[in-house]
């Protein structure tokens, strides 16, 4: 049997790992932590269990593609719908409210934003035809032009050339609309004007596919994957820290761990992040360093977990802008009581997150950033929405860094419209033969469903060459 060395256990990892293992390649998946699922990982704080990382899942449809493909039944996950998805507030308009029907949400808008309602409606369906047309390309490991033109959608090349701040603008939004409708830009620390025009087809998802959260939270996704994984067959090494990837003659040949242990292999896919992968891991020529020493990175941010008596209805999420705070300017407050199916108790778990620019973090320093997080809980606007609140846990970037080897305490690099536009980092390592690469940093990568798929591209790619091995 040939050989495959997966670093890191994440989702993307686990995917590759799988698919591998269905085309009867020998798997050795090795974790530098001692859990698997990497960021999308549950946090368990005795007997209550928080999501780590994601909250909430934007592609269902991906998700149960992802999941097919990996001979994994997404009934398992007994996925729950969110109706009310969020709200987005700030000092200087009314509450934006968002709801998965889109004549509920059309309706609150009018009443607090008039005039804005009918321009979210005419936007939603443009954004569901160019959502539509664009589907195709998540199927194809590197976009291009030529993939635009066999899709049918090369009509849609102004689009994707443009930022959300200018898709946004020419829709007719104020600006706290804008700012609302562009939140997912806000949880990565960037401005609307450098974000990629694709965040503005999520009203197009929320409103179509819908959103949703499994029962036992998104990490039971990360769960589902680590299971099968073990069930066909892949060795699952934690606490294997990979501290080089081996190459001879241009060509990966396996990796040694930190402890000195070398691992042989046909072909290496790497899910650490993708800038630890190349510029820690792998030898990159100094050119190519450059260029990706270059590249923004995303901090993972601020977050404290905790108990509130809070369990009253309403949005799931609770967002507020706070734009004239240059450090922290988003706030956010995930209340899974408020999902339909949320058994009654007394206490709740309750988690507040706070997106930092990864700059400000590095400026700030773990103890910074300790501090910043304990100003933002004793907030008037935080406190009003998590009564009586008993922190059980936080995570600020340094923490994040430890817990989970990412590099410079960054989750990948900020998915600016610039970097979308180049592909972001190819599967295949240029310079490096049999050296591939899945997870975030990859396309289609970011969200949980798009790191599944990109296991299963990187996987594929993977394959192909052992499959020109064999012949």
């Amino acid at each position: 049997m040939k050989r495959a060395l997966v670093i890191g256990g994440g989702v993307g990892g686990l995917s590759a790992s799988i698919a591998l293992a269905q085309r009867d390649v020998a798997v050795t998946v090795c974790e530098a932590s001692p859990f698997f699922g990497g960021l999308a990982s549950a946090l368990q704080l005795g007997a209550t269990r928080f999501d780590g990382g994601p909250y909430i899942l934007l592609d269902p449809v991906g998700l149960e593609a992802a999941f097919e493909a990996l001979g994994i039944s997404i009934a398992a996950l007994e996925l729950c719908r969110v109706d009310d998805v969020y709200v987005v507030e700030r000092e200087d308009a009314p509450p934006v409210r968002f709801f998965g029907s889109l004549d509920r949400t059309v309706e609150a808008w009018e009443r607090d934003h008039p005039g804005q309602g009918l321009k979210y409606r005419a936007f939603v369906a443009e954004m569901t035809r160019i959502h539509r047309a664009l589907t195709p390309l998540q199927t194809t490991a590197r976009p291009s032009p030529l993939a635009l033109v066999r899709a049918g959608a090369l009509r849609h090349a102004p689009f994707l050339l443009r930022s959300l701040a200018s898709v946004l603008a020419r829709a007719g939004f104020s600006p706290a609309i804008a700012d609302a409708v562009g939140i997912w830009t806000h949880v990565a620390g960037q401005p609307l004007a450098r974000a990629p025009s694709p965040l503005a087809l999520v009203p197009a998802m929320i409103h179509g596919p819908g959103c949703f959260v499994p029962a036992r939270g998104v990490a039971a996704v990360s769960e589902a994957v680590t299971a099968r994984a073990r069930e066909v067959g892949v060795q699952l090494r934690e606490r294997a820290r990979v501290a080089r990837i081996c190459v001879e003659h241009g060509r990966a040949r396996g990796v040694e761990l930190v402890t000195g242990e070398r691992l042989d292999a046909d072909v290496v896919v790497s899910d650490a992040s993708g800038l630890s992968t190349l510029l820690e891991l792998a030898p990159v020529p100094p050119r190519a360093r450059a260029a990706l020493a270059a590249l923004p990175l995303q901090s993972p941010g601020l977050a404290a977990y905790g108990l509130t008596s809070t369990s009253d209805g309403g949005p799931y999420l609770q967002f507020r802008l706070v734009p004239e705070n240059a450090e922290a300017p988003c706030r956010l407050v995930v209340r899974p009581a408020a999902l339909p199916r949320a058994p009654p108790a007394e206490t709740h778990p309750t988690r507040i997150v706070a997106p930092l620019a990864h700059e400000v973090a590095e400026r700030l320093g773990a103890t910074g950033q300790g501090e910043l997080l304990d100003a933002i809980l004793a907030e008037p606007w935080v406190r009003d929405r998590v009564s009586s609140f008993h922190e059980l846990a936080r995570r600020v970037p340094a923490s994040w860094g430890q817990r989970h080897v990412l590099y410079r305490d960054s989750m990948n690099p900020v998915m600016t419209a610039r970097f979308m536009r180049q592909g972001r980092l190819p599967h295949r390592v240029d310079g490096v033969e049999a050296l591939y690469q899945v997870g975030s940093s990859t396309h289609p990568g970011q969200w949980v469903s798009f790191c599944l798929l990109s296991g299963l591209y990187g996987a594929r790619a993977a394959a192909a060459w052992l499959d020109g091995e064999r012949a």
